[in-house]
């Protein structure tokens, strides 16, 4: 319930239309648009603090004097804007969410640390896909590791781990059932929300009339071809 609770007091909408300025659009699960594994159906989360409140008192968590700490990438002043909106949102509940803006290798080292205690509470990441497969983002942040790598959400779930292993296993023979579990795998993320789906960004492009080629990378859409692109005409 607190973790919810959290889901329902992320501020969606500001981010989107007021920090990225449109450029972006929020998620449906774990996977992004145009990829398979992709699903419009998934639940989304909207920003209710009310709806957050009562989960929290649902959870039995006392807020008072509660400090959680959120670390983010240094440089990059889209994530601090919307932790700063997202700290404000908690405030209203009686929780105070301390920022540390941090480079990647230490705020990572600080999510392995061995002693759980040390650890952030919530930590702020992207992910890009080692292959176009929703494959990498469940054996990477899913999958349980017995030392925290990039399962940094710590999710040990048996459950999850079976799921995925037989998705891998039908991608090659059967990829529609292989959807089909990773979509119902991220059914069960969104509702035991061990991680918070944000937003996708979206890659905005200016190109000449005069070039020919361009093709946008689904996975890696800041990585452009540029042996494939031409003069036009």
């Amino acid at each position: 319930e607190f973790r919810q609770a959290m889901a329902w007091a992320f501020p969606y909408e500001e981010t989107i239309g007021e920090v990225l300025e449109g450029n972006g659009v929020q998620c449906h699960g774990m996977i992004p648009a145009n990829m398979w594994g992709h699903s419009e159906d998934l639940f989304q989360y909207s920003t209710d603090l009310d709806k957050a409140a009562e989960l929290i008192e649902a959870s039995g968590i006392d807020t008072n004097g509660l400090t959680i700490t959120l670390t983010y990438i240094s440089g990059r002043s889209e994530w601090r804007s919307f932790a700063q909106l997202f700290q404000a949102n908690l405030k209203k509940l009686g929780i105070e969410l301390e920022l540390r803006e941090m480079n990647w290798d230490s705020m990572w080292e600080l999510a392995k640390s061995t002693n759980p205690e040390d650890r952030q509470d919530l930590l702020c990441m992207v992910w890009y896909p080692d292959f176009v497969d929703p494959n990498s983002w469940f054996s990477s942040l899913v999958n349980g590791e017995a030392e925290p790598f990039f399962n940094l959400s710590y999710t040990n779930n048996p459950v999850y781990d079976e799921m995925i292993a037989e998705a891998e296993l039908l991608t090659a023979t059967d990829r529609d059932a292989a959807e089909k579990i990773y979509i119902e795998l991220q059914e069960m993320l969104v509702d035991n929300c061990e991680m918070l789906f944000l937003y996708d960004e979206k890659a905005v492009y200016v190109i000449s009339p005069e070039i020919a080629g361009f093709e946008q990378n689904p996975a890696y859409p800041t990585s452009i071809r540029a042996y494939d692109i031409t003069k036009a005409g």
